[in-house]
């Protein structure tokens, strides 16, 4: 049986609503938002010793290419998000 969740948020509330496939509504909940706004930063660093892992060879025997480097890791890579509630 799968269940559907559904929220749309306001700036004040929120109306929460859970649905079976069926149509059948199990929860219909109307939520109180905080009332301080929050921001808040997030990052994430990856591969930071640069390690040039390799990710795919070529492991065709009778090609002149045999056990060359096709794709490895992405050096460094940064990514910042940015998550806002109210």
């Amino acid at each position: 049986m799968s269940v559907y969740v559904g929220i749309d948020v306001h700036r004040k509330r929120s109306q929460v609503a859970v649905v079976t496939e069926d149509g059948t509504v199990q929860l219909n909940k109307n939520v109180v938002n905080g009332s301080e706004p929050m921001l808040r930063l997030i990052g994430d660093l990856f591969n930071v010793l640069n390690a040039d892992t390799a990710l795919v060879r070529n492991n065709n025997i009778l090609s002149p290419g045999f056990n060359a480097l096709a794709q490895n890791l992405s050096p460094r890579i940064f990514r910042v998000g940015v998550v806002v509630g109210f």
